[in-house]
């Protein structure tokens, strides 16, 4: 996708005000960050809290008769389902433990940030999230099957590693020439999203590990140690997802990408895995639907 040239020039002076209006507010603090529903938040904190008891989970969850119902969605699908019906809420974080419900009501609650008012970036925002859950679905295919990290923090990990493109939708619905021009908006995005979406994860408080995805991700060259972390696993990720498409990361020599061989696999193996894993794959992406 490219804009067209025309286009492009006319609206270069109100572009380069935006990408300043957005540098701008970032440098001050500024910048309207999206924030989490604080059912999510107090999920993550009563988990993280020792003292607490699978009871406290459920009752903070039960406050959100939406998020309610979709995490019993979530816990009698096929990705989670054992023989037993799950009925209720208290049913639900027993199944799922406590660990993997904190880190689902949070991925469920992403996807409620996805919100605008304007039809043409409801349309960019669609993309956006499409994209991010295909993501999260290879990212859980390749922790489950290559490493041992947490399977549902992988998950998470794809669905916010483009967060930071949020808040510049959301700046772009004052600039109607650059909302409606979907090529010039991505190429803004594509611009600033990384910075933007390492302040929001964290002003969400989450481990630098997720912190960093959001960071970093589109840094194909990254080699942070020897064992494969969860920002090298939404590296590959990513370029799955991007293979083929008209996108720079689709241009990317996977032979060289460092990502690929901690996780000791070859484009060709990687390929054929993900493949292979067709079926869990649509199942991790039913929960987002």
């Amino acid at each position: 996708m490219t804009a067209d040239p025309n286009i492009a020039l006319a609206n270069k002076p109100r572009l380069d005000q935006f990408v300043s209006e957005v540098i701008r507010d970032i440098k001050s603090g500024a910048l309207k960050l999206p924030m989490l529903p604080q059912v999510a938040l107090k999920v993550r904190q009563i988990v993280d809290d020792q003292d607490s008891s699978s009871e406290d989970v459920s009752g903070i969850i039960a406050t959100d008769p939406a998020l309610s119902a979709r995490l019993l969605q979530v816990a009698n699908s096929p990705l989670y389902r054992g023989s037993l019906v799950i009925e209720n809420i208290p049913m639900a974080v027993t199944r799922l433990g406590r660990t993997s419900i904190r880190t689902i009501v949070m991925s469920l609650m992403v996807k409620r940030l996805y919100q605008v008012k304007g039809e043409s970036l409801k349309v960019q925002l669609g993309r956006v999230w499409r994209h991010s859950v295909e993501v999260a679905a290879i990212a859980r295919v390749l922790v489950t099957t290559s490493t041992a990290l947490d399977a549902e923090e992988a998950m998470l990990a794809g669905l916010v590693h483009d967060i930071g493109i949020l808040p510049v939708i959301a700046q772009a619905e004052r600039y109607p020439e650059i909302a409606t021009d979907s090529a010039l908006l991505e190429a803004v995005c594509d611009k600033l999203h990384q910075a933007i979406g390492k302040l929001v994860l964290q002003a969400w408080k989450l481990p630098s590990a997720l912190v960093d995805v959001a960071g970093q991700h589109e840094d194909w060259r990254y080699d942070g140690g020897p064992q494969a972390g969860y920002l090298d696993i939404v590296i590959i990720a990513n370029l799955h997802v991007r293979r083929g498409a008209p996108h720079p990361s689709s241009q990317v020599n996977w032979s060289e990408v460092p990502a690929f061989k901690k996780l000791g696999l070859n484009a060709e193996e990687s390929l054929n895995l993900i493949r292979e894993a067709s079926e869990e794959l649509t199942r991790i992406k039913s929960i987002f639907s």
